[in-house]
């Protein structure tokens, strides 16, 4: 069976009705839930709620700028009036229900033409305050305009949950940079002054929100780094941090988790990243999705994350990091086949492996005489295939053999790193040994700087 799809919320296309259905022509019964797309002034996450703050009779702009990196775009934060005091602060409409009203009966529609299947959920994508408020507010405000934030963002989950039947709904919160980056650092602030004090107020702030969505509705958890700019707004050293916090929320939420999503960086393939997932403890219901799908490595950069995380999780479906709102919209019908390519690859690889172990090498030059007819799409099979042969030939002398054979191809000297991640994934049962023997061979073969 493949794996579960799961998109993050942003997809830039014209409008609700093109994004739902390009995603389910794209991933039909491997996506549970489909977002709206967030499209047009949504797209960029959560800039486009500045009118919440600037509107709202009780700020006025500080003049002090905020950036989420140093090569993020400036915005100006806002302040209290001179007079006004906490008691005056109000949000009467955050606008995510009245959004998702028109989104829904756009969703309802298609589904009732068969153009969505009839399983599928209405994704709906909230966030919670110390996001925005991070963003918008100075830094003095953000612990005590919090909760009143909040208890705008749960009316406008009852709002929503009253327009859409609970059997079609999912609710999304994000849990992003301002909680992660924050954590990364051990940045010490009005969230608590160590580590555990932050996780321990974060988790309890969205357990609060998970509680307000009702039973019978879907509810998601987003674990993000940022994405502004398709950077980071700081680099995670491993999952620690998501999955102690993920443990926090499981134990102290009083309903069922649907899924949780973790981001994978594009360079991170190693074992250190992923080894705190041997500590994490979802609840049986709970889905983990690990955002390892990379439009610029594509399949291949996917097979190593995915070879990585098998070897602490077997279970979990595939994403992004983040949303696709930022990205150049000619590439999305390319990145949702490529979700789909990768939902797909357990099960052909496990087709693939239907190839005779006792003559590996005759396999290999059967291989490697066919290789230049390849279309590219064919080639990156083409190294599954042979790291297949290689790992069932059983024979370390064998291996290296063809690992020569292979990495003195020119024609594959930018996909022999490859092969080392491939072999991880398809064949676990390889002896460390060989496997060090196996990286120095290729890695001796010329594989290109930096490709591995």
């Amino acid at each position: 069976m493949p794996r579960n799809v799961y998109l993050v919320g942003s997809v830039p296309m014209a409008n609700a009705k093109d994004v739902f259905e390009a995603v389910s022509a794209a991933l039909g019964s491997r996506i549970k839930r489909i977002p709206d797309g967030e499209t047009g002034e949504r797209g960029d996450w959560i800039t486009w709620l500045e009118p919440v703050f600037a509107d709202n009779p009780a700020f006025v702009k500080s003049g002090e700028f905020f950036r989420v990196h140093a090569s993020g775009t400036g915005r100006e934060r806002y302040t209290l009036k001179p007079g006004i005091g906490m008691e005056n602060v109000q949000f009467p409409n955050l606008l995510y229900a009245d959004i998702a009203a028109k989104s829904y009966a756009t969703f309802r529609r298609l589904k009732d033409n068969r153009k969505i299947a009839a399983d599928t959920k209405f994704q709906v994508d909230l966030v919670p305050a110390h996001s925005v408020v991070w963003l918008f507010l100075v830094e003095k405000l953000h612990a005590a305009i919090d909760p009143i934030y909040n208890d705008a963002v749960k009316r406008e989950i009852d709002k929503i949950a009253a327009l859409v039947p609970h059997g079609e709904l999912a609710i999304q919160l994000d849990v992003a940079s301002a909680v992660f980056a924050r954590l990364e650092r051990n940045e010490s602030g009005r969230y608590g002054q160590t580590k555990a004090e932050m996780q321990e107020r974060f988790a309890a702030i969205v357990t609060d929100l998970g509680n307000r969505v009702p039973a019978g509705v879907d509810l998601i958890y987003h674990l993000c780094y940022g994405d502004s700019g398709h950077r980071h707004v700081i680099e995670p050293t491993d999952m620690g941090d998501m999955v102690e916090f993920a443990n926090r929320v499981s134990r102290q939420i009083a309903r069922p988790i649907q899924l949780i999503h973790m981001p994978v960086p594009r360079n991170r393939a190693d074992d250190a990243y992923f080894a705190p997932l041997r500590r994490l403890e979802l609840r049986p219901e709970t889905e983990l999705c690990l955002g390892l799908v990379h439009y610029t490595d594509g399949i291949e950069g996917a097979r190593g994350r995915l070879a990585a995380a098998k070897n602490y999780v077997r279970d979990f479906s595939i994403a992004t990091e983040c949303g696709f709102g930022r990205r150049d919209p000619a590439t999305v019908p390319a990145l949702l086949r490529l979700h789909a390519d990768i939902a797909d690859l357990d099960r052909t690889e496990t087709k693939r492996t239907r190839l005779p172990p006792s003559r590996p090498r005759s396999c290999i030059r059967r291989f490697l005489s066919s290789f230049g007819t390849l279309g590219e799409g064919d080639k990156s099979q083409f190294v599954s295939r042979a790291t297949f042969v290689i790992a069932r030939s059983g024979s370390d002398a064998a291996i290296q053999n063809c690992l020569a054979a292979i990495a003195s191809r020119p024609g594959l000297l930018a996909m022999t790193s490859n092969l080392v991640l491939a072999a991880r994934f398809l064949a676990p049962e390889l002896c460390c040994t060989a496997r060090k023997r196996a990286s120095k061979q290729i890695r001796g073969g010329g594989a290109p700087k930096g490709a591995y």
